[in-house]
């Protein structure tokens, strides 16, 4: 019986973690970050938040590209240990991020 409520609890456990992590994708690696350093995510219409997560309080950027004049949207700009906008339009868009000060670790995201 232990060993059935220990398996139950575990596969709970994955559905959450899995359903929870569903909406989240990696853009930009989780690595060493240098100022002027960028990443990109692909195209999507369902893209509404973009978030630049770093272990320290460093100077990053977060933006959306729309698909038609390649304009930055929503550019969000501070020193946080997170920088994060949004965007709510069925537009195509990607995510984008730049690191503006060097020496911290980070991974960019981009949600739907």
């Amino acid at each position: 019986m232990k060993r059935l409520v220990l398996v139950a609890a575990l596969v709970f456990a994955l559905a959450l973690s899995a359903t929870a992590s569903a909406g989240s994708y990696i853009y930009g690696s989780t690595r060493w970050w240098d100022a002027g350093a960028g990443a990109g995510s692909s195209f999507s219409p369902s893209w509404v938040m973009n978030t630049f997560w770093k272990d320290r309080s460093k100077w990053t950027t977060v933006t959306f590209i729309d698909n038609t004049g390649y304009n930055w949207r929503f550019t969000t700009t501070t020193a946080g240990t997170s920088t994060t906008t949004y965007w709510f339009s069925s537009e195509t868009k990607k995510a984008h991020c730049v690191a503006r000060e060097s020496g911290f670790f980070g991974t960019c995201y981009v949600y739907n």
